[in-house]
């Protein structure tokens, strides 16, 4: 049998993990430049799309977003690598990118988004499922405490 303690910092992991997937889900986990200009990425759509143009998608919150992303060729040296450059939510025109010898720098980023119904429910579900395992950990700790495990 699990003593009291075992049950609560299991749940307590469990609640851990749901508030890690409410984040996930809330606050979107944006790739940087090279990884959304990878060929590994562009490779998966036929016909692929042109150099100086990359897209991909991500949830945030309750909807599916599709960031597209268009870019020049610029002078080497001109500005900073992508490397060196943090991007953050919305801040993706001015980076730069090298395939091969070419140098690109993003300079157009236009987005789209489109709700996705059931992932206002999942929020929903992953609060409630939260909520409960905490009202379970209070009751094992009441129980704990007057001594009345069995």
């Amino acid at each position: 049998m699990n003593s009291p303690k075992q049950i609560q910092k299991s749940f307590g992991d469990f609640i851990s993990t749901l508030r890690q997937a409410v984040e996930v889900l809330v606050v979107p986990q944006l790739p940087d430049v090279k990884e959304v200009y990878s060929a590994e990425l562009r490779g998966q759509l036929k016909p692929e799309l042109p150099e100086d143009v990359a897209l991909f998608f991500y949830i945030s919150s309750d909807s599916l977003v599709l960031s597209v992303l268009i870019a020049a060729t610029t002078q080497k040296g001109n500005t900073k690598s992508a490397k060196d450059q943090t991007t953050s939510y919305g801040s993706w025109v001015g980076t730069t990118y090298d395939v091969g010898s070419i140098t690109y720098e993003v300079t157009g980023h236009q987005q789209v988004s489109s709700p996705v119904r059931w992932l206002q429910d999942v929020l929903a579900f992953i609060k409630d499922a939260q909520q409960l395992a905490q009202e379970l950990i209070d009751k094992v700790q009441t129980f704990d405490a007057y001594g009345l495990e069995e």
